[in-house]
């Protein structure tokens, strides 16, 4: 069955399109007259796009970047290309390539140091992106990891569940008030990537009816409400899950995807599959936490990717529509003891004024399917 995807992005951190909005265009335009500027076909030389060799026309970004790769403009939303592939894929074929890829898995093989010229050019967008080296080698052991029924409800039932967590500052708080103000509660979600259960608590907390964390180093989970599933044993019995998930929340994981980092196959595209396949196991109206690094694109072989005005469009792909909708005051806010009903935040507001954009890390987005 083809499914055409069409999602609504709420935004959390909003002044990180802000940035973008400055980095795309050359043109002297405010932010209300950039919003919703429809840019037709003909301009497209006047546009550009800041890259690591400097400003280049969305014309050629087209003609050597998306176009190489299977993709076409479909429409223009201010900031960035909405793009769709030229050739639709069917969830089947999604998955089928990526079982492809998998089956180039060797759980002897060492993760590499640097890329041939070939590798570059695929990883970089056509040498578009930056690309730079920070060797890791995290390959998965054999050893199975135990998340204890104790240790979950350690951190579903304290004062401050964000006191317990590893990623309190950079990761926690986008997690707990995501699915506090855009509610998971009496819902089934999965976690992809998750070597520590705090975004399964954060979630339970929060009200979520089940979890399934899908990684690709096997645990054992002792809590009734955390289910485990393998991520080949996902992929190849796709299937099953195709339309079922609630929501699902990704934290720092996609930009890892086929950098090799992890004993994983490499695959210059690893990230944007991932992408796919959570949008094929979404349900209808499903939504989608989101966190990775931003800022100019750059590679970091092998630690992980920056997304920039290049690579987040095809992360992206279909027909997107991006909602300042976050008014989340998470300075006010006391999560001692609260859980998804005790936080009223529908008329708080973020206070972006002095947020430094550039030095960005992390951005989180809900998407939402419709």
């Amino acid at each position: 069955m083809m499914r055409i995807f069409k999602f609504i992005v709420i935004l959390f951190v909003f002044v990180f399109f802000l940035y973008f909005y400055k980095s795309i265009t050359n043109k002297a335009l405010d932010l209300n007259e950039l919003i919703g500027l429809d840019l037709p076909t003909s301009a497209w030389d006047n546009y550009y796009i800041d890259t690591y060799n400097g400003s280049v026309s969305l014309k050629s970004i087209i003609e050597h970047v998306y176009r190489p790769m299977g993709y076409k403009v479909i429409e223009w939303h201010g900031f960035y290309p909405g793009l769709a592939k030229i050739r639709p894929q069917t969830c089947d074929a999604i998955f089928d390539e990526w079982n492809n890829v998998a089956k180039t898995y060797d759980p002897e093989w060492t993760p590499i140091e640097k890329l041939d010229k070939e590798q570059i050019k695929n990883y970089t967008l056509n040498n578009y992106a930056k690309l730079t080296y920070n060797y890791m080698n995290n390959k998965m052991s054999n050893i199975q990891e135990v998340w204890k029924r104790d240790k979950i409800e350690d951190k579903i039932a304290s004062k401050d569940i964000l006191e317990t967590i590893k990623y309190r500052d950079s990761g926690g708080k986008a997690v707990f008030y995501a699915t506090l103000a855009y509610s998971v509660r009496n819902l089934t979600g999965m976690v992809i990537g998750s070597l520590d259960p705090w975004c399964e608590a954060i979630c339970l907390k929060n009200g979520a009816k089940e979890m399934i964390t899908v990684e690709y180093l096997t645990i054992k989970i002792e809590h009734e409400k955390v289910k485990f599933v393998h991520a080949i044993e996902l992929a190849n019995n796709y299937k099953k899950y195709l339309g079922t998930m609630d929501f699902i929340v990704s934290f720092s994981s996609n930009e890892h995807s086929g950098l090799g980092r992890f004993g994983d196959p490499l695959d210059a595209i690893g990230d944007i599959r991932e992408m796919e396949k959570i949008h094929c196991i979404l349900k209808e109206n499903g939504i989608l936490y989101l966190g990775f690094p931003i800022g100019y694109d750059e590679v970091v072989f092998n630690a992980h990717r920056i997304y920039g005005p290049l690579r987040l469009p095809l992360m992206f792909q279909g027909s997107t529509n991006f909602l300042d909708v976050a008014n989340l005051d998470v300075t006010n806010v006391d999560v001692t003891d609260a859980d998804a009903t005790d936080i009223d935040v529908t008329d708080a507001d973020i206070d972006v004024t002095d947020v430094d954009v550039i030095d960005a890390d992390v951005t989180d987005v809900t998407l939402q399917k419709e």
